[in-house]
């Protein structure tokens, strides 16, 4: 089978079971309204053999994907315990007021 167009894994699922003859599955895609593949295989040993592929394969690129989303976050200074780590300091912001240094006149004055 050639599939005619390029497909992210995170955008991919699977249903293991469609149907009652146990030889059915289905991949459906999540940013498209609707569109789904429903696969139907000779026997149930060869449609289990597929799902676990397809399975596995989805598995591995999402932990990937997370990987490499965590290690993104973590170099923007975002971690899985934001703001977790700070320690008391006279640097550290208490307010959101800033004091200024001197009257800050309006115009036509």
């Amino acid at each position: 089978m050639l599939v005619p167009c390029l497909l992210q894994t995170s955008d991919i699922g699977l249903t293991e079971n469609v149907g009652t003859s146990g030889m059915k599955f289905e991949i459906w895609f999540r940013k498209r309204s609707g569109d789904s593949w429903t696969m139907q295989a000779k026997t149930t040993s060869v449609k289990n053999r597929w799902v676990r592929v397809i399975e596995k394969l989805l598995w591995t690129q999402a932990l990937k994907n997370r990987e490499s989303r965590l290690t993104e976050l973590s170099s923007m200074g975002v971690g899985n315990k934001p703001c977790l780590d700070l320690k008391e300091s006279a640097d550290n912001i208490n307010d959101r007021f800033i004091p200024t240094l001197g009257k800050i006149s309006s115009q036509g004055e």
